[in-house]
């Protein structure tokens, strides 16, 4: 028997995804076990599936997954592309709400 929850329709939970955004963005360090659990498509709201996107393209360049690399680097992606995701506020609360980085593990 098989224990791939991503084939289980409906589940998801908007504080789970951004417990995983809030935590990498304030520990860099567990991107690769989160990376091996988590692709994009495993997020159900597109601005988190955007965000966690942004931020696979991020650790491949080398670059950190902190508020002010993420914010600049989805600004340079278009006009707007920041504002779409609710802005550079909605990238500060997703750290700021995030009481620790562990919690992360709670939620995969």
């Amino acid at each position: 028997m098989s224990d791939d929850r991503r084939n289980i329709p409906g589940i998801y939970s908007p504080d789970a995804e951004q417990s995983v955004i809030g935590g990498l963005m304030l520990d860099n360090d567990r991107w690769d076990e989160v990376a091996l659990r988590l692709s994009a498509d495993d997020f159900f709201q597109k601005v988190h599936k955007v965000i966690y996107q942004e931020m696979t393209r991020l650790v491949a360049a080398g670059k950190p997954l902190d508020l002010i690399t993420l914010s600049e680097s989805i600004e340079s992606r278009g006009k707007d592309a920041l504002e779409q995701l609710g802005g550079f506020a909605y990238l500060a609360e997703l750290s700021k709400n995030t009481p620790s980085a562990a919690k992360y593990r709670c939620v995969l």
